[in-house]
């Protein structure tokens, strides 16, 4: 989670799925091949892959905040 920024996600090859969380509701976001998402400030979010590619992600690090997956 990227508390002072939004952060670029762009899909170049591949596929997999975006998972946001913001105030306890999921939002899954499929990308096959090619995509952007730009995902809000404050969003929690994970990606689960499907198969292997490549993608381009841009945002400020500082103060990301990261969370112990179960």
């Amino acid at each position: 989670m990227h508390p002072n920024c939004e952060e670029i996600v762009y899909l170049l090859s591949g596929k997999m799925d975006l998972i946001l969380e913001k105030e306890g509701v999921l939002q899954t976001i499929e990308l096959r091949s090619k995509g952007l998402v730009i995902i809000p400030r404050n969003t929690w979010h994970t990606a689960k892959v499907f198969e292997a590619g490549n993608m381009l992600v841009i945002t400020l690090g500082k103060e990301t905040q990261v969370r112990q997956s179960e």
